[in-house]
Order: structure tokens, then C-alpha cells, then sequence
């Protein structure tokens, strides 16, 4: 029996994969919005980041994109080995043998589904955000001015992946 959220193995292969990933990106790049970098190397990252797509928002960390990556930091970092762990689930839930064991697997699938669509529906709307202030008032960090059409789009071209994976887990 396949789960309506993530109904095929190589969807939820894909989300433990992205999940996995994700760890590392939240400790060491969105953590800097809100935290100093780690190391120089880091920081010169995160620098050549900003030069080469033109990131005005980490630059110039609004308060607002700081409350959302604090929120990532408390809710998403822990939900991430949460998901990681119990990801399994949806493949397995029709392998428990008694009752009991299939009352207790379809509980966590029920779990992790709401989770899922928590977690998806709250890094989508930050993106979405994110996307929207691209859009309304993208600027090139050096100078102010706004960006052109092209520079735009690559910019938020970067951000529509953390967009939308996070929104196909709220399509339940």
C-alpha cells in the first residue's frame, strides 16, 4: 500500500535524499543569515554566492529573512533527521504482520504525513517570499540599481527549487 504523499520509491528515495542534503545547506549557508560564518572559507563562499547571482538578500538579512531561517534552524533542522529516519515508512507499511504493528506503522505514516506537510508548506511560502521581493525590488548589491530582466530570472531561478520540492509534499 503506497501513501498518497509520497506514493512511489523513488519519490521518497528522492525526499531522504533531499533531506540529507538539506543538513549541511542549513548549518553552513542559510544558518549565516542569521549567524556569522563559520570559517573564512565560508565566508568567501557565501560572498562569491552573492557576486555571481546577484543575492541582494544575503546581503543585506531582513529581519524577516532571518525570522525564517531562526524558524528553519528550530523547526526544519530537526524535522530533517525526523524525516530521514522514518521516511520508510510509506514503502513498509504493509510489511507489519499483527495488528498491532500495522495500527502502530499506519500512526507514524499519518505522523509524518501531516509533518511533511508542515514542513513543505512552510519552506515553500519562505520561497515563495523570497521569490516575490526578487521580483518586486532585485537589486545588484554593489550599486543599488535594479537588476535587469536576465539577472532577475537567474536569481529566482535560484530560489524556485526550494519552491517547489517543499510544495509537492503539501499536494496530499
Amino acid at each position: 500500500m503506497s501513501c498518497a504523499v509520497l506514493g512511489f520509491q523513488f519519490e521518497q528515495t528522492f525526499y531522504k535524499i533531499y533531506f540529507i542534503i538539506h543538513i549541511p545547506l542549513t548549518l553552513f549557508i542559510d544558518s549565516t543569515i542569521c549567524f556569522p560564518p563559520m570559517t573564512e572559507t565560508l565566508k568567501q563562499m557565501i560572498q562569491w554566492h552573492i557576486d555571481s547571482n546577484n543575492d541582494f538578500l544575503m546581503l543585506e538579512k531582513p529581519q524577516w529573512f532571518q525570522w525564517m531561517v531562526y524558524l528553519e534552524l528550530v523547526f526544519q533542522l530537526p524535522a530533517f533527521f525526523y524525516f530521514i529516519k522514518n521516511m520508510d515508512v510509506f514503502q513498509n507499511a504493509s510489511n507489519a504482520d499483527d495488528k498491532a504493528d500495522k495500527a502502530s506503522t499506519h500512526k507514524l505514516r499519518n505522523k509524518m504525513s501531516l509533518l511533511l506537510k508542515l514542513y513543505g508548506l512552510n519552506a515553500s511560502l519562505t520561497s515563495l517570499f523570497c521569490i516575490w521581493v526578487i521580483y518586486q525590488r532585485g537589486y545588484y548589491p554593489s550599486t543599488g540599481l535594479p537588476l535587469n530582466g536576465m539577472d532577475r530570472f537567474k536569481l529566482i531561478a535560484y530560489y524556485t527549487p526550494t519552491f517547489l520540492i517543499p510544495l509537492r509534499l503539501c499536494m496530499l
